[in-house]
């Protein structure tokens, strides 16, 4: 059985909403994940920045005397921050005066110190500022925490925006489907009158308006055109039958007419 347009068009458009409230979803999500990204990337840099101003303010007379013993009992007290994965401070040679690991499985501190600023990549963040004192830079510190526990927090945030989004999506096409039935319902009926209408040729069926909006006066419409289609062939009908019964009433005339002149000329001819 073959399907009525009406239907096709209701299944395009039910997958047209559903995929761009999909689309919309996804984008929304994907933004809020960045803005989240960012936001504890910015936290996380403010944090080693406070740790960077604090470690290297302690740092400076250890880094004046060149006492490692000194440098490496200050930078102990870095496994209190949980945040920090690793640390070093180098002297103006480039030399590592104190090193710090929060475990054995970290990777090590470069040898040399990199370029002062703030570096990012998929795992760690670093941070590279100059100690000095008097304008005089006496060595430089190095502190990089891990990026972990943002991943972790993306793939949480990930597997929770994968469920509301299977959840939107049905809440959408739900929606969606209930809405259809008040626009393609009465798209429908009419197309079963239209149906109905060619296909037995009968003009006294009407389509059922359900609504007063531009699907209703569509409607009133074509019921309109049935009726008048309608009061066309009953006219059309009226007079053919009236058109049969002058036919009907001349031809017995002349049937009349034919018998007398045949009993006319048979009288005359007897005669």
């Amino acid at each position: 059985m073959p399907i009525a347009p009406a239907i096709v068009v209701k299944r395009k458009l039910t997958w047209f909403a559903v995929t761009c409230s999909g689309i919309a979803l996804l984008v929304a999500c994907g933004a809020l994940l960045y803005m989240e990204t960012e936001a504890s990337d910015v936290a996380s840099a403010y944090s080693l920045s406070n740790v960077a101003q604090m470690l290297g303010a302690q740092s400076r007379y250890a880094l004046s005397a060149k006492n490692p013993v000194l440098a490496n009992d200050l930078f102990n007290t870095l496994s209190t921050v949980p945040a920090i994965a690793a640390a070093a401070l180098y002297t103006d040679d480039g030399r590592v005066l104190a090193s710090y690991l929060r475990n054995q499985n970290e990777a090590p501190v470069p040898p040399s110190p990199r370029a002062d600023g703030l570096q990012k990549d998929s795992l760690f963040l670093t941070l590279t500022t100059p100690i000095g004192l008097d304008e005089k830079r006496m060595g430089s510190l190095y502190i990089r925490s891990d990026r972990s526990s943002l991943l972790r927090h993306v793939k949480e945030f990930l597997a929770v925006m994968l469920v509301v989004l299977l959840i939107s999506s049905l809440v959408i096409f739900r929606i969606f489907s209930r809405l259809q039935r008040r626009i393609f319902n009465p798209i429908l009926q009419l197309a079963r009158t239209i149906s109905l209408v060619s296909k037995d040729r009968n003009y006294t069926v009407r389509a059922y308006k359900q609504a007063g909006d531009e699907l209703g006066e569509l409607t009133d419409g074509f019921n309109a055109m049935l009726g008048q289609i309608q009061q066309r062939d009953a006219t059309l009908e009226k007079a053919r039958f009236e058109l049969e019964n002058r036919m009907q009433d001349r031809t017995s005339k002349l049937e009349l007419e034919i018998a007398e002149r045949t009993s006319l000329e048979q009288e005359r001819s007897h005669v």
